[in-house]
Formats: structure tokens, C-alpha cells, sequence
């Protein structure tokens, strides 16, 4: 039925095969259920023709979204992994309709009762890896037009791995639950306005509030100011927490900072404090800077091995020490580094490879600062070029947007030179593949020039 090329009028013969020739499958409900469905779809399109883009584009507005409504039953998703979450391609029926924005609100919400089906589906992968099909009805697909449009996800998928996929596919009662959610924050929206709509959902946590906060934030940020307070002072889980934080840099210093400098220091992971961070660093560059300098003798207190080197937060922090570009997260590095596991050190190094920019904007150092920066940070990898103690059987390769490198055996040596050539790429090299000896000869000439140019 996903199939664009295979005819409904197939569909439905397939279905009356099975009911006439297996009285005692558990599917025949459900099949005669389809085949009504299916019969009626037949009847309508026997009368009646899709319009095309041209002729779409002539009618009014009403009579437009209510062809495209029509149009759902031939909607499909993206293909890929693009269609987990309910993407929909440009220029299709779903698309045209989440344009249009809260003036389609109502029709979609009609749309809420309408059994057809669609070009659409999926499978539950916790439920069906590998089994079972599900056909989006044109219900379920104007739900996530309706969740686009509100920008929060309308269906309960907190307890799912399938994010928004927990629709109301041959489920009456979720059905029911998601059709009432949706009608309620429609009449909150004509009945108090949108901004204390937004502001009451983002205040009670979880996962409405971390997809409304960011939008509730840059359109109207004296109203977010409160709800985000009692959003982040409830239990969340770490995704959630870090769109939160994220979305408080659009509330301006004055407002922002109050929340995100304790958070900074005081948040639970350091994962979080580093997001935290990342807030203050667009207003207050050496503050946040200097409160991560301080996490980095925390580092790496648990156990470790060559296949999970790094947690995330001490990745994320000295991603965020590098891009701050201060003195003082060089000295702070480089006076910890030598008590780490090796494992740990050459982590540490290689989240020194410039990458993509930091999410939050950082206030570029002044030109002096930044020369300091350069020249710290030169001296700091030109030491960690004799540090020659390796991770037997370990083999490396990354690539991205920090550079592509493949050792085996890493060192903390090798690192530095990978991460000096990708810094002052006219001054140093590196070649992947090298054995340790001409890895120590590579070493031995970098921290020549860098001896020399001092």
C-alpha cells in the first residue's frame, strides 16, 4: 500500500483473497475493516482527480488547503532515515499544508477523524525489526503536520524510541489521547494567545517544553524568562536539559546569565555544565572560560578503555576550551594532562583539532590574547611531542569535521602532530599511516620548529 506503483484496486484484491481463503486468519478484522476503507477511496478517486501544481496554485486559499487535505491519502515520507521523523519531501501535500501555518489548523484538525490511507509508513523497530508494516492514515499524517506547525510533538513517544512514532496507526485510544491534546492547544491559542500558550507548556518540562523553549525564547523572550526557570529546576533528560540551556542565549545577558552561570558550576554533569558554558561564553567569554579551566583537573576520574576513551563531557569541554582561544585554557590543560591515563591524553589532544564551530558564539579574544592563545598552545603540543607511551592493539581512525587521522597504536606524540598540522598546516604535516619510527622522526622535526621559531 506504501508502494506508489501498485494500484489500490491490487490492494483491495489482495484483501478479498484473504478473506475468501482464510476464514481463520487473525488478520480478517482488520482486512475487512481495510477493504471498506479502501472501497470508499476507489469510489471518491473514480469521480474525482488530484489538481495540478498550476491548478492548485489558481484557487483561493480555503478551497487550496482543502485539496490538499484530499491530496494526504497519496502523501509519502522522505526516504531514509529522514523518514523516522516524519519528514515530508518539498512541494508534497504535507508540505504545502505546514506552510500555510495555523491557517490550515483547522482543516488539519478535521482531518483528525479521516480513516483513508496514506503512501506512508513505517515500522515500530522496538515492536516489528524486520515484521510488521504500519500504514499511516491520513489522521496520522495531518498529526505531524499539526505538530510542525505547533512545534512540539502532539504523540506520546516519551516512553519510545521512535521519536513521533507512537501515532494513532489502529489505535483508537491514542487516537482519541492525541486528538484531544491537539484541540486543547488550539483553543489555548485562540482563547489566551500564543505566547502564554507556549509559556505554560515550556513551564511544566519534559519534551514539549525543550522543542517549544528555543522558538518561546526568540519570539518572546520576556515571557520565556520564568517557564524556562521551571523547566530546567525539573528532573528532564540530558537532551532536553541541553536545548533548554541552549535556548536561554536568546534571551539576552541580563536574563540569561542569572540562570546559565550557576548552571555553569553547579549542573550535574559536566556535559551540561559545558552547554552552560557555551550560554555565558556569548556574553562573558573569560568567566566561561575560566569555569571550564577549572573542570579540567576533574577529568577522567572513572574508569576508561581504548574503546570508550573519552565521555562526552570531557570531549565537549576541551572542545570548548580550544574554541574559547584563552591563554588560561592552555595552562590548564597542560598542567593536568601529565596525570591522566595515555588513553586520556591523547583524547585530550585531539579535541584540540580545530572542527565546527561551537554552537554558541563566542566572543573572538583581542589580538594579543589570541597571539598568547597560538603561542601557548604551540609550546603545550611541542611537549606532548616527546610523550611517546602507546596503547598496545589500539587502532584509530577518525575522520569529520576535526580532520581525518588512522594510527595504529596511538601515541600522545602522534596526536600533537596531527593536531599541529591541522593548525599551521603551512608550517607542519602529517601523514597517516606512518610507522612509530617515522612518526618519531615527524615528531622530532616539529618540535624543531618549534624550538626554533622561540
Amino acid at each position: 500500500m506504501v508502494d506508489q506503483t501498485v494500484p489500490r484496486a491490487k490492494v483491495l484484491a489482495e484483501l478479498d483473497l484473504l478473506l475468501s481463503h482464510f476464514p481463520d486468519s487473525p488478520y480478517r478484522r482488520q482486512a475487512r475493516a481495510d477493504v471498506k476503507v479502501l472501497t470508499s477511496m476507489m469510489a471518491d478517486e473514480s469521480h474525482r482527480k488530484p489538481l495540478t501544481a498550476s491548478a492548485l496554485i489558481k484557487l483561493p486559499l480555503q478551497p487550496r488547503m482543502e485539496e490538499l487535505v484530499w491530496q494526504l491519502k497519496d502523501q509519502s515520507f522522505r526516504a531514509g532515515r529522514e523518514a523516522m521523523f516524519g519528514m515530508f519531501a518539498d512541494g508534497t501535500p504535507a508540505d504545502r499544508l505546514i506552510d500555510h501555518e495555523k491557517d490550515a489548523v483547522p482543516l488539519l484538525i478535521q482531518a483528525l477523524n479521516d480513516q483513508r490511507f496514506t503512501r506512508a509508513g513505517f515500522r515500530r523497530y522496538k515492536e516489528d525489526w524486520g515484521g510488521r508494516y504500519h500504514v499511516l492514515r491520513v489522521r496520522d499524517v495531518a498529526v505531524k503536520c499539526l505538530s510542525r506547525i505547533a512545534g512540539f510533538d502532539f504523540a506520546d513517544h516519551e516512553k519510545s524510541f521512535d521519536a513521533g512514532y507512537d501515532l494513532p496507526v489502529d489505535n483508537p485510544v491514542q487516537a482519541a489521547l492525541v486528538a484531544t491534546r491537539i484541540r486543547t492547544w488550539w483553543r489555548d491559542i485562540h482563547s489566551q494567545g500564543e505566547s502564554k500558550t507556549w509559556a505554560d507548556l515550556v513551564s511544566l518540562g519534559g519534551d514539549r517544553a525543550a522543542s517549544l523553549a528555543g522558538e518561546l525564547a526568540r519570539k518572546y523572550p520576556a515571557a520565556a524568562v520564568q517557564p524556562m526557570r521551571m523547566a530546567l529546576s525539573k528532573p528532564t533528560s540530558e537532551s532536553n536539559f541541553q536545548l533548554l540551556v541552549s535556548a536561554l542565549s536568546y534571551l539576552g545577558p541580563q536574563a540569561s546569565l542569572p540562570i546559565a552561570v550557576p548552571l555553569m558550576s553547579h549542573a550535574e554533569t559536566l556535559i551540561d555544565r559545558v552547554r552552560a558554558a557555551e550560554v555565558v561564553a556569548t556574553f562573558d567569554p573569560d568567566r566561561a572560560t575560566r569555569a571550564m579551566a577549572l573542570e579540567v583537573p576533574r577529568f577522567f576520574t572513572g574508569s576508561t578503555s581504548p574503546e570508550h576513551p573519552s565521555p562526552i563531557g570531557e570531549d565537549a569541554c576541551c572542545k570548548f576550551l580550544a574554541a574559547s582561544q584563552r591563554k588560561v585554557a592552555v595552562d590548564a590543560l597542560r598542567a593536568s594532562i601529565r596525570k591522566m591515563s595515555v588513553v586520556h591524553r591523547w583524547n585530550v589532544i585531539f579535541a584540540l583539532s580545530p572542527g565546527r564551530p561551537l554552537d554558541s558564539k563566542i566572543k573572538p579574544p583581542s589580538l594579543p590574547e589570541r597571539l598568547a592563545f597560538d603561542h601557548a598552545l604551540e609550546a603545550f603540543l611541542g611537549v606532548e611531542l616527546t610523550d611517546r607511551e602507546f596503547q598496545a592493539g589500539t587502532g584509530i581512525s577518525s575522520s569529520g569535521d576535526t580532520g581525518e587521522v588512522s594510527l595504529q597504536d596511538p601515541r600522545p606524540c602522534d596526536f600533537a602532530a596531527f593536531v599541529l598540522a591541522r593548525r599551521w598546516p603551512k608550517k607542519f604535516t602529517f601523514k597517516n599511516g606512518l610507522s612509530h619510527a617515522e612518526l618519531d622522526a615527524l615528531c622530532d622535526r616539529d618540535l624543531a620548529l618549534i624550538k626554533g621559531a622561540r
